[in-house]
């Protein structure tokens, strides 16, 4: 059996195939990442830093959806963040890491 949401499965001996779960050591690494980049964003809205950045993905206009697109400012050409694409959680934490450090 194969999890719907976390990609995990249960090996016919009851024990868990786990080579995509983080460990305890690992989630807090992940929570400290999170609570940083949210006192950031914090840090950045107080200070009156709120430029429209959306997210670039090629297959959907990610400003059709959006309620500020008439007052934001965006214009076709503007920067944008392009998200990145990890296959696994050893990948998300180096890069976590190289953030970090580099």
């Amino acid at each position: 059996m194969k999890g719907a949401f976390i990609p995990v499965r249960l090996k016919k001996d009851g024990t868990l195939d786990s080579c995509s779960l983080a460990t305890l050591e690992e989630m807090g690494r992940l929570y400290r990442d999170v609570a940083g980049t949210v006192k950031k964003m914090g840090e950045m809205l107080y200070s009156g830093r709120i430029e429209a950045l959306p997210r670039k993905e090629p297959a959907r206009d990610v400003c059709a959806w959006c309620s500020y697109r008439r007052v934001c400012g965006f214009e076709e050409g503007d920067p944008v963040k392009k998200p990145a694409k990890f296959d696994s959680l050893q990948q998300v934490l180096q890069a976590m890491e190289e953030d970090q450090h580099g």
